[in-house]
């Protein structure tokens, strides 16, 4: 039978996550039971599994003395919550194509939608013929598209170039969190400019595409935490990738494919930047809400190409 301090426990449990939920409510917080919950478990160590045995019966002592100790610690991490610091910051972790990888305010945290490119990227690499491939990941970031490359192409060599030392030091983190160190190679660069021509197999790229003007509309989380080098996509959002079209179709060895993640409207500009660099045809991978998120093309080496 519960004792009182069960009781009061369970109880302390359930008002804590309740001034939690309603202070990150009222923040303007999206989700905030889920980010509350989480956040507890964070605090405290507990699975999603014990939050909800706990929510629901006699509190263990072990897990009695576990929110004791992390109840300060809850209190902090829901603060910063509610001053809209990203949740994937405070936990300091995002899991990305089955990577748990290290995130921070150094580069983007990954995106749901950016393992479409991932998925359409790998699934080219499998019907290729079996050999070994050369990756670059151009605007690398945390590591995430590099490393979900290397974790499924068991031949890949994979560089991972940005132009931000701090992105590059969270790659290499990931990558030797992960054990792909050995395949995956950051780079300090702008770009493609130090890859030699016809040296690569695949290009893919998540670069910075947000119109510089709309960057004070986006959500605090975003605007106010995340880096703008990885958003500020220049006037129109494609300012970066005008220059990677021409420097993908340098670099790619014939046979070779090039992956570019998009905003929501960009299909036309961006068709037309590839296909002004050499690429044909360029085909479109939609996004669950059928929106064009990922365009792909192979370059054409009939033409000699200037990269600015």
């Amino acid at each position: 039978m519960p004792t009182t301090s069960d009781r009061a426990t369970r109880n302390a449990v359930q008002v804590a996550l309740g001034a939690a939920e309603r202070r990150l409510r009222a923040a303007g917080v999206p989700s905030p039971a889920f980010d509350a919950r989480l956040l507890l478990r964070h605090a405290t160590g507990w699975t999603a599994a014990d939050l909800a045995a706990f929510g629901g019966g006699t509190l263990p002592e072990e897990a009695e003395r576990a929110f004791e100790r992390g109840r300060s610690r809850f209190e902090a991490l829901i603060r910063d919550r509610a001053a809209r610091r990203p949740l994937q910051h405070l936990v300091g972790r995002v899991s990305f194509f089955g990577l748990d990888l290290a995130v921070g305010p150094e580069a983007l945290i990954p995106r749901p939608e950016t393992e479409i490119l991932v998925e359409a990227a790998f699934r080219w690499a499998e019907a290729r013929s079996p050999g070994p491939l050369v990756i670059a990941d151009v605007g690398c970031g945390s590591g995430a598209i590099a490393l979900a490359l290397a974790s499924r192409i068991a031949t890949a060599r994979v560089l991972a170039l940005d132009c931000s030392t701090s992105a590059l030091e969270l790659t290499v983190r990931n990558a030797a969190a992960t054990g792909l160190a050995s395949r995956v190679h950051p780079v300090r660069a702008d770009l493609l400019r130090p890859v030699g021509p016809r040296s690569l197999d695949l290009v893919t790229a998540n670069l910075p595409y947000i119109p510089s003007a709309e960057i004070s509309t986006l959500e605090p989380e975003v605007r106010d935490h995340e880096p703008r080098l990885a958003l500020d996509g220049g006037p129109d959002g494609l300012a970066l990738l005008r220059r990677l079209a021409p420097m993908a179709a340098r670099t790619l060895r014939s046979g070779g494919r090039l992956f570019v993640e998009i905003g929501a409207d960009q299909e036309p500009a961006v068709r037309a930047a590839l296909t002004a660099a050499g690429f044909a045809p360029v085909e479109t991978h939609l996004d669950l809400a059928g929106i064009p998120r990922v365009l792909s093309a192979a370059a054409s080496h009939e033409r000699t190409f200037a990269c600015r």
